[in-house]
């Protein structure tokens, strides 16, 4: 059985470049704004979702510890990001379907950010993830 091997990410799917543009206005600095095509583009693309394999999918990265900043220190307002999400889906050009999964990604650390008890329906017990 072959190993297949990851290609490196040199520039942003147009899709993101296009539908990061709904949420320019929350971000101060052009850098936050590149982050947030980063794990956009990431959570698609990379192999493994975490932020230092995401970061260094791509060819023209800065340290992994800059895009943890960016999501650790949140600086935008998250209210206002869901509702940018919200208006995106309401406005669909075509009758589509949105799915909204809830999985679990399970951890074993316990300093990690955002990590809590969480009901995994496919184990039928909770994880921690």
């Amino acid at each position: 059985m072959g190993r297949t091997i990851e290609l490196p990410i040199v520039e942003f799917p147009q899709y993101v470049e296009e539908l990061s543009k709904d949420f320019t206005h929350l971000f101060k600095q052009e850098r936050q704004r590149t982050h947030f095509k980063q794990l956009t583009t990431g959570y698609v693309l990379a192999k493994k979702k975490n932020f230092s394999h995401m970061n260094g999918s791509f060819t023209d990265h800065s340290d992994q510890s800059n895009l943890n900043r960016f999501i650790t220190g949140n600086q935008w307002d998250e209210h206002e990001m869901n509702r940018v999400k919200i208006r995106m889906i309401n406005h669909l050009e075509q009758p589509d379907f949105v799915i909204l999964d809830d999985v679990v990604v399970q951890k074993q650390g316990t300093k990690i950010y955002g990590k809590d008890w969480h009901y995994d329906h496919n184990l039928g017990r909770s994880v921690w993830g």
